[in-house]
């Protein structure tokens, strides 16, 4: 059953790992055996050692984007022991585009987005889950705000370069202020690939971490 899996090919066509939802991978090795193991960096070690794969080609397996180093944190937006904040810091001269939605009642951080997209640059993106700081009024403002204020400060940027998501319980004000500290700590401890650490900050009724990928 390959529901919710991720197959991962060799250069010559042969399938090498599956990526299952549990984050378990199933590695076959050149001789045959296969090797089972929790995703992460130590996954992706074996990765390389079983199909004989360079530090650099497992590296681009793991999709670096140049320019984007990111990490993630528990700030405790709705729940305890979750990670719960995505930080991305983003090389100076990053150029920015957006798709927003077509909602006449827009949220507080796509409001502050769609604003500063207007002067095409940013260095940096905030995204929590647990909270979507929607229909939260004059308080959502505030704090996005705060938010990119925080940001700014970790980023070494101006507030107006940091572009704001927030995913969760609508109709509930965001307190901005749980971010202090926490996006100065994501900022000394960014990376370049932790995409599947992202991907499980940003869930919010999701079962598993979902990721894709284009090149």
């Amino acid at each position: 059953k390959l529901l919710n899996t991720t197959l991962v090919f060799g250069p010559d066509g042969a399938e090498i790992a599956r990526y299952r939802k549990i984050h378990l991978f199933d590695i076959t090795a050149p001789d045959g055996t296969t090797v089972r193991d929790e995703g992460g960096i130590e996954a992706w070690i074996k990765l390389g050692e079983a199909t004989g794969l360079s530090r650099e080609e497992v590296v681009d397996l793991r999709h670096v984007v140049p320019g984007v180093r990111f990490a993630t944190a528990e700030a405790g937006i709705r729940y305890k022991g979750r990670q719960d904040v995505w930080f991305a810091l983003l090389d100076e001269g990053t150029q920015v585009a957006g798709v927003f939605t077509r909602s006449k009642c827009p949220s507080a951080p796509v409001d502050w987005c769609r604003e500063n997209l207007k002067q095409g640059s940013a260095r940096a993106v905030v995204v929590n889950s647990g909270n979507a700081n929607a229909f939260t009024g004059l308080k959502g403002r505030d704090a996005v705000k705060l938010t990119a204020e925080i940001a700014a400060k970790a980023a070494g940027c101006k507030p107006q370069e940091v572009f704001i998501a927030s995913t969760g319980v609508i109709g509930e004000p965001l307190d901005a202020e749980k971010f202090e500290g926490v996006l100065d700590a994501c900022a000394e401890r960014a990376q370049p690939d932790h995409w599947l650490d992202a991907a499980k900050a940003i869930m919010t009724t999701d079962t598993f971490p979902k990721v894709a990928t284009r090149t």
